[in-house]
């Protein structure tokens, strides 16, 4: 089988034009439990950047794939390199302290660092949608947003009164002093 075979036998068409309609994208603002399959330095038109890919982990759109370029030094195209450097960084520390901190805060990661402490970590990854102007509108995804992989439940409205929680309060004491007389008469018969 030749190399420009394609899976049905027959051989790749050489024509000028390519246009790849992609997969289906996530809805904006889809919050997903993912970990980081991927993760290293690239360097592309003279931007070095680190290069991440998400898989989806929760039962919703599980084992799809996301991918995210962390601009950590800006790109020669920004308007504003610093603040995009800023964001990006930012992002890579929320990265980080959910995967357990474990980055070098010394110095600029290697790729075996970026591996080492990020690969395998889940986390909550938010994904939104965004407009890119390529003669027609076109549609991408991106990660906007990361957070712990388990949110801390949310406390229950206080609908209790003092009166109620004071009575819980005086139970529980009784049940605590009933139980600890039941040890007492238990091993009364005993000398130590």
């Amino acid at each position: 089988m030749s190399f420009w075979n394609l899976s049905d036998g027959s051989q790749v068409q050489g024509t000028t034009e390519f246009k790849d309609e992609g997969g289906e994208l996530f809805p904006d603002n889809t919050k997903v439990l993912a970990a980081i399959d991927e993760v290293k330095w690239q360097e592309y038109e003279g931007d070095r950047t680190i290069s991440l890919k998400w898989r989806v982990v929760g039962e919703m759109f599980k084992n799809r794939v996301q991918f995210q370029t962390l601009k950590v030094f800006g790109t020669k195209k920004c308007k504003d390199k610093l603040k995009s450097a800023d964001r990006a960084k930012r992002m890579l520390a929320a990265i980080n302290a959910n995967a357990g901190n474990k980055l070098p805060i010394d110095r600029e990661p290697t790729d075996q660092d970026l591996m080492s402490a990020l690969m395998g970590k889940v986390m909550g990854v938010l994904i939104k949608v965004a407009n890119i102007p390529e003669g027609d509108k076109k549609q991408v995804n991106y990660v906007a947003g990361i957070s712990a992989a388990k949110q801390p439940q949310q406390q229950q409205p206080a609908t209790r009164t003092a009166q109620v929680v004071s009575a819980e309060i005086v139970q529980a004491a009784g049940n605590a002093a009933s139980a600890k007389a039941a040890v007492y008469d238990f091993d009364e018969d005993i000398p130590f």
